[in-house]
Parts: C-alpha cells; structure tokens; sequence
C-alpha cells in the first residue's frame, strides 16, 4: 500500500512538473513571437521615455524572458530647439531586466517595472565647459521630482563601450579630447539626486587602462571625480592638470591618481584637486628653471590645488645626473623653491643655462 502510494504521489507530481515545463515554454514561445514582440516594442519605448524624458528609437526586440529581454541599435536623443536629432547615446545591444507590475493574464493592460539597464557597445559622448561644469546633467535635463516619480532602475551597466571626453576648460581655442575604448561600469541610481558611477577603459590612441569613479548631483553643481591612469603619455594628459604647463613636458609616461571635487556651498564656488604623478623616461624644459632641457627623468610629483610638490626627481643634463626636488606655488603670481643639484658640470655650463637664477 505505502508502495503503491508513493508511486502514486511520484506520477501525480511529475505530472506537475511536467505541465509546469510546458506551460513555461508555452509561454516563451508566445513571448518570443514575432506579432507579440511588435506588440510589446511600442511598450517598452514609451516605458523607457516616461524613465528617462527623452525620444528613444529601437531597432527591433531580440528575445524575451520572464525577467528580461533584449533589443537592438537604442538611441537615445537630445532635446533641441530644431528638428535635427542629435544623440546622447548609441548602443548595438541593450539588456532590460524587469518585473510585471500586473499578474500576467490581463495581456492588455501589462506595466513593465524596469530595475536595471545594461547597454553593450554603446558610444558615449560627455563634455566639460568653460566653467568646469559637466554636461551630462544639463543633457539629460533631469527633475528631482519627475525622477521620483518615474525612475524605476537602480543601476545602468556599460559593457564593451566607446567614450568621448571633450574638455572646452583647458584650451582658450580649441578642445582637448580623450577617446576610452572596453569601457565598462556602471551608474548607481538608489540614492538620488546623488548618482554614484564607477568605470574602467583603456585609452583608445596607445592603450593604457583608465580608471574613473566618483559621484554627482543632479540638481547642483557637486561632484567628486577620481581617476586612475597606468603607463599613460603625460604630453597628452598633463593639459587636464594645473601648473603641469610650468614644466613644460615634451615627452614621457607616467603612473596618475587625481581626485577632482567641486563645492558650490563654498563662497566662492571651489573646484579643488589633489592627487599624484609618478614619472618614468620624461624630458621636459621648466618654465621656472629658463627652459633647461632636463631629460631621461623619472620621480614623484605630489600636487594640490594651487601648489606642486616635486619629489627626488633625477635624470640627466647636459648628459650629467642631476637631483630636483622643491615647491611650486601659482596662485595669483608663481612662486617657487627648489634645490637642484648636479655633478661635473662646468660653471660655465651653469651660468649660460641658468642665467638670472643664480647668482
């Protein structure tokens, strides 16, 4: 008899398992269907634009689960005063992990409760103005309360993504720009109006990896940027750094941290920076030395807001070892103290060089 019930239970339950697998699949193949995909593409762009506030276009929806689906080529647009689209952001791949906010019969009348978003090979484009403001925050146009009212995700993931840095604070003329291929990371979105980011890349010209972490605000101008650098090409990075055109660096890598931090309580509005450098196979023709030509150097050079910190710096000039170290100050006028020193080199050598600074 317990036999007999036990195989009694064993059949009753895998006959439930059974129409519970093929129910599911059941229901895959409708969600995967091509009428019912067209169907729930409309749904998703108006779901997406009430998130974000912005025009979206989608190619087409890929494949659909019960907690995702997957569309290709997004573009998200730009608001403009004219007719011309203008893209924030491209992707060939986007992910869209969600929950039905209505249990699943009352096909009609579906919400689809997005929790995250991940955009694979996407193309980003952020710029820094004349005032050291990032656009991201004017481009997107967000609201506090039309965020708290819509936003729905809790993280935006990147994933083998493409970034254009364009910087108008540098220049006078002209943008400095930095291209960041294999970006990957993410936007933090549960403690808004602060959005937490966190991204790693590699440098698209000559390669070495970058990494970029920090938070903002959406509804001031608040931020902290910190950024990593390996093995980078200071005659290219340098220009985003203050004081470093005093040191006038032709060529060279370096190891760079930085943090960048901007206070709009402070009066007047403050962004401050600090951070560190350290230098392998630099030439460079301070400024504040008469332009001498320094070679081959490598060391550490420590910095924070108005004032550089030089290190044991030690290369050669004139072919001779030579030993640098001191503080730069540059505030309204530069002001410096440095101790240099070199071996078997003749006065004459000194003098010519070194003219008006020594006496």
């Amino acid at each position: 008899m317990i036999i007999l019930f036990k195989r009694k239970f064993f059949l009753i339950f895998l006959t439930v398992v059974l129409f519970i697998v093929v129910l599911g699949l059941s229901y895959l193949f409708i969600l995967n269907s091509q009428p019912f995909r067209a169907y729930l593409k409309p749904i998703i762009i108006k779901q997406l634009e009430n998130n974000l506030g912005k025009s979206i276009h989608i190619k087409e929806i890929q494949s659909v689960s019960f907690n995702s689906l997957i569309f290709s080529n997004l573009i998200i647009l730009k608001d403009t005063p004219t007719d011309k689209d203008i893209a924030l952001l491209e992707a060939e791949k986007v992910t869209v992990n969600f929950r039905f906010t209505l249990p699943f019969p009352h096909f009609k009348k579906w919400q689809l409760d997005i929790n995250q978003l991940t955009f694979q090979k996407a193309n980003l484009y952020l710029q820094r103005d004349a005032q050291e403001n990032f656009d991201i925050v004017k481009n997107l146009n967000l609201q506090p309360e039309m965020i708290k009212n819509n936003f729905t995700f809790n993280k935006i993931y990147f994933k083998d993504s493409y970034l254009l840095f364009q910087d108008d604070s540098v220049y006078q003329i002209e943008r400095l720009s930095t291209k960041v291929k294999k970006l990957n990371g993410f936007f933090k979105l549960n403690n808004l109006p602060k959005i937490e980011f966190e991204f790693n890349g590699l440098r698209e010209e000559d390669g070495p990896p970058i990494d970029i972490q920090g938070y903002l605000f959406i509804d001031q101008p608040y931020y902290s940027l910190s950024v990593q650098l390996k093995n980078a090409d200071i005659t290219h990075f340098q220009h985003y750094l203050n004081g470093f055109e005093l040191l006038n660096l032709e060529k060279g890598r370096f190891d760079f941290k930085l943090v960048l931090t901007s206070d709009p309580t402070l009066e007047p509005a403050k962004i401050s920076w600090q951070g560190e450098a350290s230098f392998q196979g630099v030439n460079l023709k301070p400024q504040f030395l008469n332009r001498i030509f320094l070679e081959n150097a490598h060391g550490l050079i420590q910095f924070k807001d108005s004032e550089i910190q030089i290190n044991s710096f030690q290369g050669f000039f004139h072919n001779q070892p030579f030993y640098l170290q001191g503080t730069l100050s540059f505030q309204e006028i530069v002001n410096f103290h440095l101790d240099l020193k070199a071996n078997d080199l003749p006065l004459t050598v000194l003098k010519e060089e070194l003219e008006g600074y020594i006496s």
